[in-house]
């Protein structure tokens, strides 16, 4: 599982292998990694789906093709999860912001200590 962050991005739904979409439809990115993202939105599309998603972040689009792997109600909207295979075009600001949350992510947690650091060098005789 890879660290999300927590975002409020404008995302359009342009393709969808299970409907086809003649007018983009808007949803809303809750949560983004660059392997995935929690979408909401107003349409209902089946687990197992393949999407093509553009997503606005700063007057900017990405784009990426994603497998819906999960979803549930919650009103109005569908929330889904949504594993992204490829990014057909992923902006800097876009990767810049998901980058530098997951790198401190990383960082939050110490690496467990396997071995005593004397164990690494034989003793001396």
């Amino acid at each position: 599982m890879h660290p999300r962050r927590a975002v409020d991005i404008l995302v359009s739904l342009i393709g969808s292998t299970h409907h086809s979409c003649d007018e983009p439809i808007a949803g809303q990115a809750t949560e983004i990694s660059l392997e995935g993202l929690r979408l909401a939105i107003a349409f209902d599309v089946p687990e197992g789906c393949t999407i093509v998603l553009q997503l606005n972040y700063l007057e900017n689009d990405s784009v990426c093709v994603g497998e819906v792997k999960w979803k549930s109600r919650d009103g109005a909207n569908c929330i889904y999860g949504v594993h992204i295979k490829k990014w057909s075009y992923l902006d800097p600001d876009l990767k810049y912001l998901v980058a530098k949350h997951t790198f401190r992510a990383s960082r939050t947690r110490p690496a467990p200590l396997l071995a005593s650091p004397y164990s690494l060098f034989p003793p001396l005789t």
